[in-house]
């Protein structure tokens, strides 16, 4: 939902689509090694929910399952899940705004064009 203002042609997501997963497996740190990743990488991979989860279920798996041990994850999940909530409600009413508005920002920008004198 915060991506749909931004992608104006359907095909673009077909691209994306077998792209997007593999990196985001490397980055979970199951199929690379988390420890060995560039800063750069690790910082990007907190932008994609299937960090945290991955690390949450392999702590809980691996420790043995006390929910305790991931707490953690659970409220960087609970945190990323408000922040993108936010921003996808805040990109559909702008998108929506937009649509609703597009007549008369064309005409202001006519307006703006024909004072400068480009037609």
């Amino acid at each position: 939902m915060m991506r749909s203002p931004f992608i104006t042609r359907r095909e673009i997501v077909f691209v994306l689509l077998p792209v997007v997963p593999i990196v985001t497996f490397f980055l979970t740190g199951i199929a690379w090694p988390y420890y060995a990743l560039p800063k750069f990488w690790k910082y990007l991979s907190y932008i994609f929910p299937t960090t945290f989860v991955t690390k949450a279920c392999i702590s809980l798996s691996a420790a043995g399952g006390d929910m305790s041990i991931a707490k953690e994850m659970i409220e960087f999940i609970t945190l990323q899940t408000m922040i993108y909530f936010f921003f996808a409600c805040s990109c559909v009413y702008l998108e929506n705004w937009v649509l609703h508005h597009k007549e008369k920002l064309k005409e202001k920008r006519n307006d703006a064009r024909c004072r400068r004198g480009i037609k």
